[in-house]
C-alpha cells in the first residue's frame, strides 16, 4: 500500500494548503485526497509539483510503500 506524508510535510514545514495550492496550481481537493489518502490515482506531475515545493529530493520523503497481505 502506498501512503503519502503530505499531511506531516505541511505540518512540519508550517506551510498551508492555501501556500501548497498557489505553489503547485493543485486544488483544494486534490490535495485533500492526497492529505488524507483516499486518492485512487495521482499525476506524476503533481508529485513533481509537491517534491519541487517542498525542495525535496527523495521521494521517500513523500511517500512510503508497505507491503500488505
Amino acid at each position: 500500500m502506498v501512503r503519502f506524508k503530505l499531511g506531516e510535510l505541511l505540518e512540519k514545514s508550517g506551510k498551508t494548503r492555501y501556500w501548497l495550492s498557489q505553489a503547485t496550481g493543485s486544488s483544494y481537493d486534490v490535495l485533500d485526497n492526497i492529505i488524507n489518502n483516499t486518492n485512487a490515482s495521482i499525476y506524476i506531475s503533481t508529485i513533481d509539483k509537491i517534491m519541487e515545493a517542498f525542495e525535496l529530493e527523495d521521494i521517500r520523503d513523500f511517500m512510503e510503500y508497505t507491503k500488505t497481505n
